[in-house]
């Protein structure tokens, strides 16, 4: 397996199903045959999910060609996976998963969820399912939290690579196969984030330096209200985001981890529920020799803040500044960032 996506998704139902939606589109898109080459997803017991009603079909991350000998001279194609990793969602998540997609469940999810996604998967004929979609579903019956959550995931992953994708990013190109290739191409690479867009096609900061706890300080007594330059190192105001580069941290938001680094270093720490696990993850794998890249050569859409968004301001307050307390607790005393 070359690359495992895992998306965590909390209340995002819509959001969601774009995010998969996308990434099918775009990645089976630049995997298709040759003109008259026929292609069937098959299960894992090699028993044909569908009769396509056209010959040139589009073919799924799990096809095999019938006439091999006709794709010899084709570059193979990439070989991922799509975990998704539900917080008790509320909003019919999981009932829209079993709808439009092939649902199987994952060794994570608890039992009476393994059994319930095996009773309902049946094939439907009129189903979005014909489309060879096929996500691993692991379903918790209380949120998480990020760290967590994402952890779940990684416990069952087959990929050379994790791609951590939050659900409210939308992809426009075969960005999987693109960020895949980057770091085939440099061992050295231990975290990659890619380009973020806007929804409205600007551009997104995506990557910051190490914070200092000057820096939390500022957040927190909103100082940056009456000075907002006091933010501007923090916030990497200065990055230029047409190149790319060695950075301190990017974006939790498309976070393609080198599975070796996991071997090393271990999980992300799932004691943040939410914010700085990508920081903390960032910092011990540079500590070890890793770089954390900033790669332009792909960009996604990324609605920011949709599932978290939903939270009162108090408790994101309170989950910010409590994950902040543990990232510095955390840290040897040369790196605290002064007071």
């Amino acid at each position: 397996m070359d690359i495992s996506v895992i998306i965590v998704s909390w209340n995002v139902k819509g959001l969601l199903e774009k995010c998969l939606e996308s990434i099918f589109k775009h990645t089976q898109k630049e995997n298709t045959p040759a003109i008259g080459v026929f292609s069937v997803a098959v299960d894992q017991f090699g028993k044909p999910l569908f009769l396509p009603d056209e010959i040139n079909v589009t073919i799924a991350h799990n096809a095999l060609p019938v006439n091999s000998q006709s794709v010899e001279n084709q570059k193979q194609p990439l070989q991922f996976e799509i975990i998704v990793v539900d917080n008790a969602s509320s909003d019919g998540t999981v009932e829209m998963l079993e709808e439009n997609f092939d649902v199987i469940p994952a060794a994570f999810s608890p039992r009476e969820n393994r059994e319930g996604i095996q009773e309902s998967n049946a094939i439907n004929p009129g189903s979005r399912v014909k489309r060879g979609m096929t996500i691993k579903l692991i379903r918790n019956s209380k949120n998480l939290g990020f760290a967590a959550a994402n952890n779940q995931g990684i416990g069952e992953a087959r990929g050379k690579y994790i791609l951590l994708l939050n659900p409210d990013t939308e992809f426009t190109e075969n960005s999987l196969k693109k960020v895949f290739d980057r770091m085939e191409s440099d061992p050295s690479i231990g975290v990659l984030g890619c380009k973020l867009l806007n929804p409205n096609g600007s551009l997104q900061p995506s990557v910051r330096r190490f914070p200092r706890v000057r820096d939390i300080k500022v957040i927190f007594f909103k100082l940056y209200k009456l000075f907002p330059s006091l933010l501007d190192r923090y916030l990497a105001k200065d990055f230029n985001y047409s190149r790319e580069q060695e950075v301190d941290q990017v974006m939790g938001a498309f976070f393609c981890i080198r599975r070796s680094v996991i071997d090393q270093i271990g999980l992300l720490d799932d004691k943040y529920f939410i914010w700085f696990e990508e920081v903390d993850f960032c910092r011990r794998a540079k500590a070890v020799g890793f770089k954390v890249v900033y790669w332009p050569g792909t960009s996604i859409i990324h609605h920011a803040g949709q599932s978290f968004g939903q939270a009162p301001s108090v408790k994101k307050q309170w989950w910010f500044f409590r994950s902040a307390w543990r990232y510095f607790f955390r840290l040897p005393p040369p790196f605290k960032g002064g007071g």
